[in-house]
């Protein structure tokens, strides 16, 4: 049996205290604003009548699935984080490995479905119907897809015992996706992660650029028909360069919305994809 000193060298090297303060206190802001900001978003889509619209519900997907993670898998990360193992069971760790794999496709799906969405807005003013059942079939779609790509994370995340003493209590246990699970899977884990890449990754990319590119070229056609239509004179003028500052605004803030989804989820897909090719 070791002895007390040994057992205290044993926690000083497996759990982490240094910057525990540092770390609880930034999740900490990060679950709090991040879980009362999305709750009073959805609270508002499902309390007011006017914004219960197939358009806002993927609003409201987007919200719960940042919720889920601000409230379920940021604490248990955190807890990770702070001390090296996961003491939450077999059944907790295959919930929390799909749970965030499913979050996150549900949030990069929800983006492009509300850029489609304003697509056809745009694109097709007066074809109601049309909108109404293509809003439909994205709700649909990102939230079938995203169970389907979650299921190999819920069947490949188990427990591994990396270190044991009973004699100090201390059970080292880490919660992460089994390689040995993977090759008795029917997909590989390099071809999982090939296709989340581009399901999660490409294709929302894709869907932002087309959806918005367009959006900015119908916008500027208009404003130009309405630039031809304007009699020359002084207030006229000053309204011609309003409608042009506009756009140039409506494009500026397209284009980073674009910019802002690549530069975000490029590194984790990265760094998937570097870890199931070489690790």
């Amino acid at each position: 049996m070791l002895g007390m000193d040994q057992c205290g060298k044993l926690y000083s090297i497996f759990f982490l205290f240094q910057l525990g303060y540092a770390i609880t206190a930034a999740y900490l802001v990060v679950i709090i604003f991040g879980a009362c900001g999305n709750f009073l978003t959805m609270l508002v889509v499902v309390l007011n009548p006017a914004m219960r619209t197939t358009r806002n519900f993927f609003i409201f997907n987007l919200a719960l699935s940042d919720f889920f993670v601000c409230t379920v898998t940021a604490p248990m990360t955190l807890y990770t984080v702070l001390y090296m193992f996961w003491p939450f069971g077999t059944a907790l760790c295959k919930i929390a490995g799909s749970l965030q794999g499913f979050n996150i496709f549900l949030s990069t799906f929800s983006i492009a479905a509300i850029a489609l969405d304003r697509y056809v807005l745009v694109i097709f003013p007066t074809k109601r119907e049309r909108q109404q059942n293509l809003s439909l079939m994205f709700f649909v779609f990102i939230w079938v897809v995203s169970l389907i790509l979650a299921v190999p994370l819920l069947i490949a995340s188990d427990l591994n015992t990396i270190y044991e003493d009973p004699s100090c209590g201390i059970s080292l246990r880490i919660c992460h996706e089994q390689n040995d699970i993977w090759q008795t899977m029917m997909i590989s884990k390099q071809t999982y992660t090939l296709s989340v890449l581009a399901t999660q990754y490409a294709f929302p990319l894709f869907s932002l650029v087309f959806a918005y590119t367009r959006i900015a070229h119908r916008m500027k056609l208009r404003f130009a028909n309405r630039n031809i239509s304007f009699p020359n004179s002084l207030a006229q003028d000053q309204r011609r360069r309003s409608v042009v500052e506009r756009q140039r605004r409506t494009h500026l803030l397209l284009m980073c919305v674009v910019a802002v989804f690549a530069i975000a989820w490029l590194p984790l897909n990265a760094f998937h994809m570097v870890r199931s090719l070489y690790m």
